[in-house]
C-alpha cells in the first residue's frame, strides 16, 4: 500500500538527522538563519551539497545548476575549492590553461619536457574546483646575486 511505502521511505529518510540528534547536535544554532542551520546539518546527516538560493529570482535553480559560479550560496560537504601542488599527472591541464597565454606573450613557452620536470618538481600548484584544474602558478624561490661589494655604494669589497 501506499501509506506503507511513504512511511518507510520517511523513517528511512530521517534516520540519518535522528542519529545526530541523539548525539547531542541541535540542528538550530542561535543567530544563524535556519535556512544556514538547516543546510549544514544536512550536510553532516550525509547530504553532499545543499543549495540555498533566492526564491524571488527568476531561473535561480537553473542559474545555479548550470553556471560556473551559480547564483546562490552552497554549503558543501567535501572540499569544492582548493589549491594544492600540483600531481606530475596535471601537467596536460596544466599545459591547455599556459599555451593560449604563451602564444599572446603573456608568458613564457615550455616544451611539453620542461612543463612535466617543473610539475614533477613541485614547482607547480594549481586550483582546482570539483575536481577540475581551473588555474596554476609556478612558484620559484627568487635568489638575489650578491656581488663583492661591502654595501658602502663604491663597489670595492672590504680586504
Amino acid at each position: 500500500s501506499s501509506s506503507s511505502s511513504s512511511s518507510s521511505f520517511s523513517s528511512s529518510s530521517a534516520r540519518p538527522w535522528t542519529r545526530l540528534t541523539e548525539r547531542g547536535l541541535q540542528w538550530r544554532v542561535e543567530g544563524c538563519p535556519q535556512e544556514v542551520c538547516a543546510a549544514v546539518f544536512s550536510c553532516k546527516a550525509g547530504v553532499r551539497r545543499a543549495h540555498l538560493l533566492e526564491y524571488t529570482l527568476s531561473g535561480a535553480l537553473l542559474l545555479e545548476l548550470y553556471t560556473f559560479d551559480g547564483v546562490g550560496a552552497m554549503i558543501s560537504r567535501d572540499r569544492y575549492e582548493e589549491t594544492r601542488v600540483a600531481k606530475p599527472g596535471d601537467w596536460i591541464e596544466i599545459k591547455s590553461i599556459l599555451e593560449p597565454l604563451a602564444k599572446d606573450g603573456t608568458t613564457v613557452a615550455m616544451s611539453d619536457d620542461a612543463l612535466v620536470d617543473e610539475v614533477s618538481a613541485g614547482a607547480f600548484h594549481v586550483m582546482e574546483r570539483d575536481g577540475k584544474i581551473i588555474g596554476c602558478a609556478a612558484l620559484r624561490r627568487y635568489v638575489v646575486e650578491r656581488s663583492a661589494d661591502d654595501g658602502d655604494g663604491d663597489g670595492a669589497g672590504e680586504a
